[in-house]
C-alpha cells in the first residue's frame, strides 16, 4: 500500500464569502478525484484527507469544494501526476504491528524509551514513555509519522495508518 497525501489551502476570500459565511456557518468540505465524489468532511480546525486510492503513471485531479449548509463553494483544483513510489525497506529488525490499526499499537525489536505520533501538518498527536505500547484510538483517519526513540538513544520512524 503506499500513501499519497493531498492538501488545499483556500485563501481566497471575498465579500460573497464573507456573506456566505455569515449567512450559512461552514459545516464541511467534499473532495472530488477526477470529478467523483470521494470523501465528505466535517468541518473542524484541522482538515486533511488522505488518498490511497490511485494508480502510477496517471494524471489525477483533485478538487476541494467549502459546504455552507446547502450550498457548495467553487471547486479549488489541482492535478497530480503519479510518477512512482519509492518505499525504504526497513532492515532495523524493529516492527510495528498492527498497521493499519485502529487502536493499541505494539512495537517490537526495541527497548522504547519514548514514541512521538505526529499528523500530516507535524503536529504532536500521541506520546509515551517506556512502554512497546501505545494507544491510537480516538484519531481522524490517516498517515502518521511515528518516531520511537530507544533506551540506548536510538531513533526510528515509521509510517501508521490509523483506519
Amino acid at each position: 500500500m503506499a500513501n499519497l497525501c493531498v492538501s488545499a489551502t483556500l485563501t481566497r476570500f471575498d465579500r460573497d464569502t464573507a456573506d456566505r459565511v455569515i449567512a450559512n456557518q461552514l459545516t464541511g468540505y467534499r473532495i472530488y478525484r477526477d470529478g467523483q465524489l470521494i470523501k465528505e468532511i466535517p468541518y473542524s480546525f484541522v482538515t486533511y484527507f488522505t488518498d490511497t486510492e490511485f494508480t502510477k503513471e496517471t494524471d489525477v485531479e483533485y478538487c476541494v469544494t467549502a459546504v455552507y449548509g446547502e450550498e457548495e463553494s467553487e471547486p479549488v483544483c489541482a492535478t497530480a501526476t503519479i510518477t512512482g513510489i519509492t518505499e525504504k525497506p526497513e532492515n532495523d529488525g524493529i516492527t510495528v504491528s498492527p498497521n493499519p490499526t485502529n487502536g493499541l499499537v505494539r512495537i517490537e525489536g526495541v527497548e522504547v524509551a519514548k514514541m512521538q505520533v505526529y499528523n500530516a501538518l507535524g503536529q504532536l498527536v500521541k506520546f509515551a514513555q517506556n512502554s512497546n505500547e501505545i494507544n491510537l484510538k480516538g484519531l481522524p483517519q490517516g498517515v502518521y509519522s511515528l518516531r520511537i526513540t530507544g533506551v540506548k538513544g536510538e531513533i526510528t520512524s515509521r509510517k501508521i495508518v490509523v483506519e
